[in-house]
């Protein structure tokens, strides 16, 4: 199964951030097992989100015309922390920051905010 958690990039600075937004449906099939009458966003999926995100603008940061394509990998996650839960219906913000990039990889910081409340925070390492 292939879940694609970013809906739109809202904004995007080549080589140092990007900030893209999902909409949690309470029809999404995640929110049937988790939990049963009290649909909880996942942290896991959060994490696998901001991955996503991060990817993406590392990707993006990382290729040239001239090369071949590279592709970012999640490879650890250095530090996550969740401070407030996510329900279902409720739209989360993502704003990723390229911390380090260098021809092997790269590290991203990742705040995760409903409205203006910052309800998580990840620090993730890509490998190309």
């Amino acid at each position: 199964m292939r879940y694609v958690l970013i809906d739109k990039v809202i904004e995007f600075d080549i080589g140092f951030s990007a900030i893209g937004s999902k909409k949690t449906d309470l029809s999404d099939e995640i929110f049937l097992d988790h939990f049963p009458g009290l649909p909880i966003f996942p942290g896991a999926m959060m994490i696998e989100a901001c991955a996503q995100l991060s990817g993406f603008l590392l990707e993006m940061s990382a290729n040239t015309t001239e090369e071949k394509p590279k592709r970012a990998m999640l490879v650890q996650v250095d530090k996550s922390k969740f401070m407030k839960p996510v329900w279902g219906g409720e739209e989360i913000r993502i704003k990723s920051v390229i911390e380090n990039l260098i021809d092997t990889g790269g590290r991203a910081y990742d705040g995760v905010f409903v409205g203006e409340t910052k309800v998580a925070i990840n620090f993730l390492q890509f490998k190309f």
